[in-house]
This record gives C-alpha cells, structure tokens and sequence, in this order.
C-alpha cells in the first residue's frame, strides 16, 4: 500500500494492482477516498485532502513506521484517518472517526470510492479499457461486502479477488452499494465532483464495463460525540478465501486488532534491520521520489540531455530497466557507511514491497588491487540476502572504469534517484537537494486589447465584421455577411451537442452588435 501526503496512493498485491494507478503527482486523483457530505447544509468534503479538495481549516497528515494518519477539520466534524497493513492477513484497514465539534446534531452521509484493476501495471496501463472488460462484481448481504474477481485469460494467469466493507462501530442502517463507475461518477464529471453524490446509489453488480466498488452509510453524531467505521479491502486468490476474509473483517473489533498487530510487526521490523524511527521517515521520503519522479536527486538536465543511448545500454549491464533504478556514485572507502545504509534502505523497500534495482558504481581508479570494490563485494553478499544480487529487484556492482562514458550517462538518465556517497548520509543529501519554491515567470502582453461590449446575445462586437475578406470560418464562427455600407447583416451557426445546429441572425454597425435580427 501506498499514500501521498493528500490522500491519493495505491494497493498492490503481490505484482498486481488492485486499484488503478498512474504516477500523477500533480492530480493524485487515485486511491481509496471516502466522501462526507452534511445532509442539513449540503456541504461535501473528503477524509483527506483528495479528491474534493474542500477548503480545509486545518489538515496535517504523519507517517509512521507501522500507519498513515490524516486530520483534517472541514463542516461540523473533525476528520481523523489512519490507515494500516494487517501483518495477519492481505488487508488494509482504514478507520475513520468523526468528532461532532458543532453544537447540534449532524446527520452524515458517508460514501466510499475505489476504482479497480485486479490486474499488472504495465497491462492495465496498456489498454484500460480491454482490462476492465474482464472483472465481475457481486454483493454479499450476510458480511455486507463488495466482491470482484476477474475471469482468466490464459491458464498462467494468477487468480485475484477483491472485496470491500464499510464496517461501523455500532449498527446502522443498511448500507447502499455501487459498481459502476460511469454510473458514479456520472458524464463529463471526476472524482472531484461524481454525481452519486446527489443521488442514491443504484445497488447494481455483474459484468460492468467500469467497475469500482462504493458503499455508502448515513450516521447521525450527537454534538461532541465521536462515531467510528472503517474501510476495509481484502485480497486474496479464490473466491472462498475472500469471502472468508470479508466475513472475518466484518467485526468492528478484528479491524481494531489490526492496528495492534501493524504496530507490532512494525517493531519487530525495525529491530530486525537496526534501524530506528528517524532512519524509517527518511526511506519512506527517498521512496516518495522513487514512486513519484521527480528532479530532486538526478543529475542536472543539461548533463541528462546529452544521452545518446537508450534502454539497450542497461542491457549491456544486465539490467533490465523495467523496474526503477537507483544509482549510487562511490569513490573513496570512508564513504562505506552511506552503502550501508542505502542497502538498508532497500532491504526496507523489498520487505514493503517496492521493487528498485539499486545499482552501486564504483569510481575506483583500477590497478592490480582494488580494496573498495572488493568491501562493496562483500557488503553486498552479506546484505543483499533477501533482495539477491544481479537480478532484477536486487543490487548491482559494477566498475565506472568498466562503464563507457555513453552507458553511465544512459545508466544515470534512467535511474529515478542518483546519489554521491561522498555527499553524506541519506538525511543529509534529501535535504541538501530541496528544491527551493521558485515562482513562474510573470507574464506580461505585448500589447493592450479593448475590451468590447456584449451585444443581447451574447457575443462581442468586433472589428472584424467591418472586414468580410478577414473573417474567420471555424465550427462555431460566421457563415453569411451580407448588406452594404456601415451596417451588415450576419448569420452565425451555434453547435449544441454533437449534431443539433441553431443560426442566429444580428445586425454590426461599425465594428459593433447591434442585437439580432
């Protein structure tokens, strides 16, 4: 599982995505969401800043070792959710609470959102549309859940099935349920702004073209009382297991242990790598970049821009290139303990589930003995156990003399992150390269426009009726100009839609609507 600092993020299972995923850090609009909406104002927001974006009185979000926790405080709730791993079972588990802070009751309508891939990334990127065409959703009434599967294709395909609940704390009314995302999120409309919202979900299963899975609960809190539920989405690789799963997640108090058990295994995770919390906050930073690509930590464009090869120069390392790289520049044998550390990290990354071919090039000047290439050989056997070395998700040591100049460029231009040892730790070096806010570039026109008045239609009055020879004939523009002298007569054809065409006839006079005919 993963989440960004607004909410949005994906689940992934083994080497299959269970949600749908694109690595969009400018609209982050992928993700499990939960949409609040006040039914006496009629306010809607969402339990993390995605994807409704409701002006927020105070949001802060935190990243432990063992959750995810969001508060936000927008209407008359504040808005706490965290969100964890089951270390018992192929689960996660959001619990949401909701603080009453107004001074009368609040009656809310709580709505739940994923959208589905049960499929690998790279496929599901390749033809979406092809993909969904093979996922089937059903509803359990006794455990309350939303079950999909998806029907295989070839005999080698992994079997995946998913299923989602919205468990309260107490009981509540029967919940309504959605699998059609066109049905949700209604025409010309987002995540953002779904038309679900102002209407009742139409409890639809099956074969959909889009499908997703939504539930939705109405819950009233008395002021300065709390309510509870969580969301849970299970995995797993038959039918029967996620129905038992479903069943077993049901029970309000099984998702409340799961926040115990992440909290446990979280610690016994730390203990077992030596490492501390500190270290575990800057992983998850450097992984951020790793997901999200971005500039921080690659080399400067310029230098990027003189590559010359492709892919087939990682092949010519033994790299595949189809999983994220990482490159680490080490010179000198005082720098050994920011390997260390970066192979630390990756272990970190593999136990997480984040698959990242970290690459170690040694800048040492080759001779008969080369004592910094054999510690890094020896480093990398001891630690490199779990992850494995020169395949892919593992750690590959190779020699910058042994590189061409070509290659370590292409190498570099491919890697999502580079680090230089000798530029110090993990910490030091995502500090070091923090972007500064730099603000775009004022622009200013070349020349000043007059604003001309609107006629009674609607349109502007402009120069450029005066001049027939001039006249622009697009989809929406003029079609006749007739009359002579400083008054012309103009007939424009108006598109509604895909085929219906209105013609509205108005007189210019002197570069200027007069109104129409």
């Amino acid at each position: 599982m993963t989440v960004t600092n607004s909410g949005g993020g994906y689940l992934r299972w083994l080497d299959l995505d269970v949600t749908r995923w694109r690595a969009d850090a400018t609209c982050d609009l992928s993700g499990l969401f939960c949409y609040i909406r006040d039914l006496e104002s009629g306010t809607t927001w969402s339990n993390t800043h995605q994807p409704v974006r409701f002006p927020e009185r105070r949001y802060t979000w935190s990243f432990t070792p063992d959750k995810a926790e969001f508060r936000r405080r927008s209407g008359p709730c504040e808005t706490i959710t965290e969100i964890v791993i089951s270390a018992e079972d192929d689960a996660e588990v959001r619990r949401v609470t909701l603080v009453n802070t107004s001074r009368k009751p609040c009656r809310l309508e709580l709505t739940s959102y994923i959208e589905l891939a049960l499929a690998p990334h790279r496929t599901d990127r390749a033809h979406p549309a092809f993909n969904k065409l093979f996922i089937e959703t059903e509803w359990l009434p006794r455990s309350e859940a939303l079950v999909a599967g998806r029907r295989l294709r070839a005999s080698d395909d992994r079997p995946v099935w998913a299923a989602h609940l919205m468990v309260p704390e107490s009981v509540i009314e029967v919940p309504e349920f959605e699998t059609d995302r066109a049905k949700f999120l209604g025409r010309d409309r987002t995540p953002e702004n779904p038309e679900a919202l102002t209407r009742r979900l139409t409890n639809s299963v099956g074969a959909v073209l889009d499908p997703m899975f939504s539930l939705r609960r109405r819950v009233t809190i008395l002021p300065n009382q709390r309510f509870q539920f969580a969301l849970v989405t299970v995995v797993a690789d038959s039918r029967e297991a996620v129905v038992t799963l479903a069943g077993r997640y049901s029970e309000f108090h099984t998702c409340a242990r799961a926040f115990e058990t992440a909290w446990t295994h979280s610690q016994l995770e730390m203990r077992r790598l030596h490492i501390r919390r500190a270290d575990v906050q800057v992983f998850q930073q450097l992984a951020g970049l790793i997901i999200l690509p971005q500039a921080q930590l690659r080399p400067p464009p310029g230098r990027l821009g003189r590559r010359a090869e492709g892919q087939r120069a990682l092949w010519r390392q033994g790299i595949s290139g189809d999983l994220p790289i990482v490159v680490v520049m080490i010179g000198h044998l005082r720098d050994m303990e920011v390997v260390r550390e970066i192979l630390t990290a990756h272990t970190f990354w593999h136990l997480r589930g984040l698959k990242v071919d970290l690459v170690l090039v040694s800048e040492e000047v080759a001779s008969y003995d080369e004592p910094l290439t054999d510690n890094l050989r020896r480093l990398t056997e001891a630690q490199a156990h779990l992850t494995g070395v020169d395949q892919p998700g593992g750690v590959y040591l190779r020699s910058a003399t042994k590189i061409s100049k070509e290659e370590l460029i292409a190498l570099q231009a491919a890697a999502r992150m580079v680090l230089v040892a000798a530029r110090g730790t993990l910490g030091q070096q995502l500090a070091a390269s923090a972007p500064a806010a730099a603000k775009p570039r004022q622009l200013l026109p070349g020349r000043q426009f007059r604003e001309e008045p609107l006629c009674a239609s609607g349109f502007h009055g402009t120069e450029i009726l005066q001049r027939p020879r001039r006249l622009y004939r697009g989809r929406e523009g003029i079609r006749h100009l007739s009359g002579a002298g400083p008054t012309y007569t103009a007939s424009l054809d108006q598109y509604h839609g895909e085929s219906e065409v209105r013609r509205i006839d108005f007189r210019v006079r002197r570069g200027m609507c007069l109104g129409p005919q």
